[in-house]
């Protein structure tokens, strides 16, 4: 039987692989998924590229020194498989390929070094590539890899991708689901195989939806020292508590963009009370629901504030600084058996963090908010009022928000967490209708004086009150079940 020709081979892998493609009718974003290129590239595929690569009556161990067998086992062996993927989507000529067979695969030393740098993974460097191939097959070839070279997230770490011409997003789809004064929120769908959990080792055997959030950096970005804290954000026990939103990870691409990765809820707080459940609960048994959703935001806030620790068993504490409905999150979940709306807190990631070792004294404080730069939203929460301040847009924040000296702290979250519920008792109370009205009468405040706190001051340690009284009524607390003090948040276990 006669040997296929390289070319006529190279023609038929590439639409064996072209048909396997993400996205493959748009070239910026077409990719291939983990494991395509091994599929394709399978024993009989393997052993006819060899056998095409020498001339007519030769057979590769002569012309290479190295049997077929052998040769196919070492590109097993070394994860050749996406490289050489890339040199038949790239078209390459047979001189190439044989360069790529005797260099990287019939070489006994592995791995083969060019420039200093390891050659045979992707994304490979342009000067490792001209040393290996000359200048026009490494332009060929950097020009493809880039689909071949497909991000893969990591669960609780930063993945860094420096050149983003050289690598793809592993994303199905994209929709947006909303924006914020610091990022963009999408819903994206990653592609099998590209998000992997380092403590499980395992991958996502299907097509995982998550919620992405954008930022762009700002020139205060640290190209690392200070970042060393963020790692011990995605790593800290911040899945020690159910009412604190999962980190998935992060990606920062290039020098403009980081992203950070979390679940998809169902909705936010905002959107439940205007959008999705416009009417107030009917019966007492569903705002019973909606306060035991409630009360699960206290128990979050005080283990932001005094339960969080590092891998290194460093004290973490951090600031919400943005609390309000549109960054609590819902999520239906199971519990002993029962379907229920899980709240939790989010955004958290990018606020205030005061870090501190068991020797150390004085704890280290940082504001992420500085890394990246702050947009023009305007805002579409209809419980907010026109009060500006420094930190954001809206009646959530307290008082000292206002002043100049960095006061800010755990007081502070307790204030916001008392707004959000002033809201929430509205809600149960009128639905979104009530809700609207509010807003208009925090308006008026405002129109007056709007450094005018009192009147929401008054109202807010008023819900707070209500909360515990409905609460001792409702879910059967014993009273003082639930205490908000000053800077103090509490939660007694359910008699």
């Amino acid at each position: 039987m006669s040997t296929e020709t390289y070319d006529d081979l190279c023609y038929k892998l590439y639409e064996q692989i072209y048909q396997r493609l993400q996205n493959k009718d748009a070239e910026h974003l077409r990719f291939a998924t983990k494991g395509t290129a091994k599929k394709v590239l399978h024993r009989d595929n393997l052993l006819s590229f060899f056998q095409s690569l020498v001339p007519p009556g030769q057979i590769p161990k002569d012309y290479f020194g190295v049997a077929e067998d052998e040769l196919i086992h070492r590109v097993h062996r070394r994860h050749l498989y996406d490289f050489l993927a890339v040199l038949v989507f790239a078209n390459c000529r047979i001189e190439t390929a044989r360069t790529f067979t005797v260099e990287l695969v019939a070489q006994n030393v592995w791995p083969v070094r060019r420039k200093g740098k390891e050659v045979g993974h992707l994304p490979a460097g342009r000067e490792e590539l001209v040393d290996l191939f000359g200048i026009v097959a490494a332009d060929m070839f950097v020009s493809k890899q880039a689909c071949f070279s497909a991000v893969i997230i990591r669960k609780r770490e930063e993945v860094r991708v420096a050149d983003p011409d050289s690598q793809r997003l592993p994303y199905l789809d994209e929709a947006p689901l909303g924006n914020g004064s610091f990022g963009n929120v999408v819903r994206v769908r990653i592609a099998k195989g590209h998000f992997f959990n380092p403590q499980t080792k395992t991958e996502n055997t299907e097509p995982l939806d998550v919620a992405r959030k954008d930022y762009v950096l700002s020139s205060e970005f640290p190209a690392r020292g200070e970042r060393e804290i963020m790692d011990k954000i995605l790593t800290s026990s911040g899945l020690a508590c159910d009412n604190i939103l999962e980190n998935f990870g992060s990606l920062e691409i290039g020098q403009n963009t980081y992203s950070l990765f979390m679940p998809l809820a169902i909705c936010d707080l905002r959107q439940y009370m205007m959008a999705v459940h416009k009417t107030s609960p009917r019966t007492i048994a569903d705002k019973a629901k909606i306060i035991d959703s409630a009360e699960g935001l206290a128990g979050g806030l005080n283990f932001l504030h005094t339960e969080m620790k590092t891998a290194d068993k460093e004290e973490l504490v951090c600031y919400h600084m943005d609390l309000k409905p549109s960054n609590i999150l819902i999520f239906r979940e199971k519990r002993k058996d029962k379907e229920c709306n899980i709240w939790r807190l989010s955004d958290f990631g990018m606020s205030r963090v005061k870090l501190r070792r068991k020797d150390q004294d004085v704890a280290r404080e940082k504001d992420f908010n500085s890394w990246f730069v702050r947009r023009q939203v305007k805002p579409s929460d209809p419980s907010l009022s026109a009060t500006l301040n420094r930190r954001g847009e809206g009646t959530y924040l307290a008082p000292e928000s206002i002043s100049s000296s960095r006061s800010m702290g755990t007081a502070s979250d307790v204030w916001s967490l008392g707004c959000v519920m002033s809201v929430v008792f509205t809600y149960l109370e009128g639905g979104s209708e009530a809700v609207e009205r509010y807003q208009d009468a925090r308006m008026d405040y405002a129109k007056a004086d709007r450094y005018v706190l009192l009147p929401l001051l008054c109202f807010t340690w008023a819900s707070l009150g209500g909360l515990r009284r409905l609460a001792e009524r409702c879910l059967g607390l014993p009273k003082n079940g639930i205490c908000l003090g000053k800077g103090r948040i509490c939660r007694s276990s359910r008699s």
